[in-house]
């Protein structure tokens, strides 16, 4: 099954852990999940988060790192293949991944990565404009912005199974864009 997850954290730079502070996941089923962290000191996160962030957790019962692997492991259901995706994602799928430990402590049925959407739009050609407007409310609410990128998931495979644009003409080869000589 397919999952779009968004997660909300802070950051210090290099040499200070990610600390996480909310999880998104949208599940393709239509169900979703929503998690606020309360291991984290909301006056001591940087700047943007508490500008930006903060303002945008709601009213979600705070739980403990080890309450939001459990939680996540339920909504995951013992999907033996689930498959993740997140918009510039690297930072998301590493808070996720942290929630187990470390990476060999992640359960054998997770992938050790995230598909991400910014790389498959660059893959498709598309453009800031082909994308779904930001959310009107609730931007850096992790829930709202998975439920963007399933949105934007479903932009951009529709552009990649319609576009017929990026196979090569039949005397030219993929590889080299030339006579098919290597």
């Amino acid at each position: 099954m397919l999952y779009w997850i968004d997660s909300e954290f802070d950051e210090r730079g290099g040499g200070h852990p990610i600390i996480p502070i909310s999880i998104g996941i949208v599940a393709e089923d239509g169900r979703e999940l929503y998690l606020v962290s309360s291991e984290f000191d909301e006056s001591a996160v940087n700047d943007f988060v508490r500008e930006n962030v903060l303002p945008e957790l709601g009213d979600e019962p705070r739980i403990t790192l080890a309450e939001m692997k459990d939680r996540v492991l339920e909504f995951l259901g013992g999907d033996d293949d689930p498959q993740f995706w997140a918009y510039f994602g690297a930072y998301d799928w590493v808070v996720f991944a942290q929630l187990f430990g470390t990476m060999a402590d992640m359960p054998d049925f997770l992938p050790w990565f995230c598909n991400d959407l910014a790389t498959l739009a660059g893959l498709v050609g598309a453009t800031k404009d082909d994308l779904p407007p930001d959310p009107e409310e609730g931007e850096h609410n992790a829930l709202v912005d998975a439920q963007w990128d399933r949105d934007c998931y479903a932009v951009l495979m529709a552009m990649a199974e319609g576009d017929d644009d990026d196979e090569p003409p039949e005397d030219e080869s993929p590889a080299t864009g030339t006579d098919g000589e290597a």
